[in-house]
């Protein structure tokens, strides 16, 4: 099957949203493609509560009832801006996920394929399958917001973060008889951006589902192209295939398989190739990528890739930091070296992303030859350059 006819199956699986039968559909759907290529692959159930934007909307509106209430009892109102503060960083670093036990579990699932032939390392190819909720009020905020958190190195959660933090501070300080028109001005500007943060989050939470054709049938199309060309025939490394539900539930579907499979695979000989939004605009990679505080790529992996030009215009693929979630951000917090391949446009964004246009009829097929020119080129450079390394290390004796 060709790229664009991979993409066009997927998005016959309408909705595929995180923990519907749709999703469920789609994951039965690409094991079976897996299969027809003579790989092994099943799939593993895992639950999850994807509604993360049900869970700001109550954090959000619990900061605003915090610095309401501070007027009149500040510091009950700081205890509670402190419990929300805290609770809002934890969700959204995944060191905690009480801050998600309001909101409604799922099932969901990912679809694995692993080559276990000996060989000294692994390398993983990694994309999500599920689909978005129209982005609308919301996807038009975080547009600028993500841009300007790139360039900050902050992502759209340490903005949230950091305006119940404001709160918190104004709080603490009414509590200690602080008070004036600055002290007001300061808190009145967090507490606007969470009503209209509430607002924009309830918007995307009532949306239906987006066809999802670039991000992310794209890389699922890309991801599977690539298992049937190096499938068994990598030298140093066993291909396998992870294709993670549960992604629009901020990387659910990784965070939950790296937390299950962390001691099955060796963090120094493991590599994952996460493939996103590949389908639009120019071949580029993450040098960094995160909700929160977006983490580094391995240094070895981003050499590789500026070192690769574009066949087509003899130009390296794009550097840029991704203020987003990302399931290789979620497998770099358990120690892995992940990166992401990507695509986008003239102002360093993934055209139709969360919106009901990210349609097939969007999909450049000259960008989606690039993207898969530069993922096998970078293939076959992991191969060569990092695989006699571990092939040494792996030796008797070394």
């Amino acid at each position: 099957m060709t790229l664009r006819s991979e993409i066009a199956a997927l998005l016959d699986h309408r909705g595929r949203g995180p923990g519907t039968d749709a999703e469920r559909r789609a994951a039965n759907h690409l094991r079976a493609r897996l299969e027809a290529m003579g790989r092994d692959a099943h799939i593993e159930p895992i639950i999850v509560r994807p509604e993360w934007t049900q869970v700001l909307i109550l954090h959000a509106l619990l900061g605003v009832a915090a610095s309401l209430g501070s007027v009149f009892a500040p510091t009950a109102a700081t205890i509670l801006a402190f419990a929300v503060l805290s609770s809002a960083l934890a969700y959204l670093t995944g060191f905690s996920t009480l801050g998600a036990a309001l909101s409604p579990r799922r099932a969901s699932q990912n679809v694995v394929s692993v080559e276990r032939t000996g060989k000294p390392g692994t390398l993983f190819l990694l994309a999500h399958y599920d689909s978005s909720r129209n982005g609308g009020l919301l996807a038009r905020a975080l547009g600028p917001i993500e841009a300007l958190a790139g360039r900050l190195r902050i992502g759209p959660g340490g903005f949230f973060v950091l305006a119940v933090f404001v709160i918190f501070a104004c709080c603490g300080l009414r509590s200690l008889e602080f008070a004036g028109p600055v002290l007001a001005a300061a808190q009145f500007v967090p507490t606007a951006m969470m009503l209209l943060g509430a607002a924009a989050l309830t918007d995307g939470r009532t949306s239906d589902f987006v066809p999802g054709a670039n991000d992310n049938a794209s890389g699922v199309a890309l991801t599977l192209a690539l298992a049937q060309r190096f499938g068994g025939r990598l030298e140093h490394f066993d291909l396998a295939v992870l294709l993670t539900g549960a992604h629009e539930g901020l990387a659910l579907g990784a965070r939950l398989w790296a937390r299950r499979h962390h001691r099955g695979f060796d963090k120094r000989s493991t590599i994952f190739l996460n493939l996103d939004a590949v389908g639009h605009g120019d071949p580029a990679f993450a040098i960094r990528e995160g909700v929160m505080f977006p983490s580094s790529t391995n240094s070895t992996l981003i050499g590789i890739c500026e070192s690769l030009g574009d066949k087509t215009s003899d130009s390296p693929p794009r550097r840029i930091t991704r203020a987003v979630p990302s399931d290789a951000a979620a497998l770099r917090e358990r120690g892995y070296p992940a990166l992401t391949l990507t695509a986008i446009d003239e102002r360093g964004r993934n055209p139709h992303r969360h919106l009901v246009s990210d349609l097939a009829e969007a999909i450049d097929g000259r960008t989606l030859e690039r993207s898969e020119r530069l993922a096998v080129a970078l293939i076959e450079r992991i191969d060569t350059e990092i695989g006699p390394r571990l092939a040494a290390s792996a030796a008797p004796g070394s």
